[in-house]
């Protein structure tokens, strides 16, 4: 099958550790609908949106809701460790959702080769055949809620 990064592509797939040093494969989640929050640590509004993670997955639990939030970049700059992945699942609050120590490799704003991520935080809205299905640029509770709920709930 062919994958892509713009909307109505099949997601590309990926594997990346997650916040307890486990293997993360998207593909292992066909038949939820995710979203994918692409952050970097020292975004204020990635910073706000992560508040926002469990009560997103806990108002949604009725779809099953998946959130994977994908780190890009330290304070530094650098790309995250495991440890980074840690302290920022620890700090917000996050506990059943997967923080996923990723890269600037992902990305690509012209969405050949990566996530066309242009600002931070940028969700994708996958439903539970990996197709994307939109994207939000920046953070607002109320613009996440609504896209869940036009792009993934029926």
């Amino acid at each position: 099958d062919s994958c892509g990064y713009e909307e109505e592509s099949h997601m590309c797939d990926f594997t990346l550790e997650d916040q307890n040093g486990d293997e993360f494969n998207l593909y292992d989640h066909i038949g939820r609908p995710i979203v994918l929050d692409y952050s970097t640590m020292w975004c204020g509004y990635c910073q706000v949106a992560a508040q926002d993670v469990a009560e997103a997955e806990q108002d949604h639990a009725d779809i099953d809701l998946l959130y994977i939030t994908v780190l890009i970049e330290t304070p530094s700059g650098a790309p995250p460790s495991i440890e980074d992945c840690e302290n920022w699942a620890s700090v917000f609050g996050i506990i059943n959702s997967p923080v996923l120590a990723g890269n600037r490799d992902l990305i690509d704003p012209s969405a050949v080769s990566g996530v066309p991520v242009s600002g931070w935080p940028t969700f994708l809205f996958l439903d539970e055949e990996m197709v994307i299905k939109g994207e939000l640029r920046g953070y607002s509770k109320e613009a996440l809620n609504y896209k869940i709920q036009t792009l993934l709930m029926d």
